[in-house]
This record gives structure tokens, sequence and C-alpha cells, in this order.
């Protein structure tokens, strides 16, 4: 496995985020579409105002059940690559992964927050990345699969 690798793995953190904000999105978009849609209870001929509610609904539930999985599925994934992290012996370096691949932060923005050189940055990464090693990746995803 080389780094390319393992920093696909470790950028699912931020991934699940993304989709999971998305399908949230998408579901509030929803709601409010069968909160705004009101039934009609008359007995004359209309436009099929409860067929609305009605797909509203269904989309509702499908999107939440979809929701559920996708959290479910972030929380294992999320918590593998923190305790892949977490068993990093150095702070500094266990710090800059955390800021790249947790908190999501820019090289500029690390190298500003640790107080160290761009440069110097992007190279104790490549160091993490070469001592992360392909079986403990490869432990932490087949956890997430019998999961």
């Amino acid at each position: 496995m080389d780094n390319k690798e393992k920093c696909r793995y470790l950028n699912q953190y931020r991934i699940m985020h993304i989709e999971i904000d998305q399908i949230t999105k998408e579901l509030q978009r929803w709601q409010d579409l069968a909160t705004r849609i009101s039934p009609s209870y008359s007995d004359m001929p209309h436009g099929g105002g409860s067929d609305k509610v009605q797909t509203a609904a269904v989309e509702v539930a499908e999107l939440t059940d979809k929701l559920n999985q996708k959290l479910h599925q972030a929380i294992m994934v999320q918590e593998n690559i923190k305790k892949l992290l977490e068993s990093l012996d150095d702070i500094k370096l266990r710090q800059l992964m955390f800021y790249r691949y947790i908190n999501g932060m820019r090289w500029e923005e690390i190298a500003v927050r640790m107080d160290f050189n761009y440069r110097w940055v992007l190279r104790l990464h490549r160091k993490v990345l070469n001592q992360i090693s392909e079986q403990a990746i490869e432990s932490h995803i087949k956890t997430v699969i019998q999961l």
C-alpha cells in the first residue's frame, strides 16, 4: 500500500462528513416540502395533493433510513481512523494528522498553527505515512467491514 492509498483511506473521515451533510440537506428539503403540502379533504376531484404528500413522506422515510445507515458507517470508519492516528507515538505527528484528516485543515493552516515551515509540515506528513503500516490500516478496514 503506497502513501496515496493511505491518504485515500484517511480522507474517508472527511468524505463521510460531506456525504452525511448532503443527505441531511436533502432530507431537510423533503421535510420542508412535506410540511408545505396540505392534503385536501373534499369530495371534489383535485390535482393529486395527497399523492404529493405521500411521495414526500416516502422520500423522507427513505432518506431517514439512508442517513441512519450512513451515520452508523461513518461512526465506525471515523472511530477506526481516530484509533489509528492515536496509535502514533509522537504527539506532534499525531497532532499534524488530526489537523489534516480529522479537522480538514489545509497544509498552510497546519504550518501556521504548529509554527512550522510549510515544507517541513509536508515532510512530517510523509514521515507519518511511512510509519503507518499497511497491516494497521488493513486491520482497521477489517474491523469496519465486520460491523
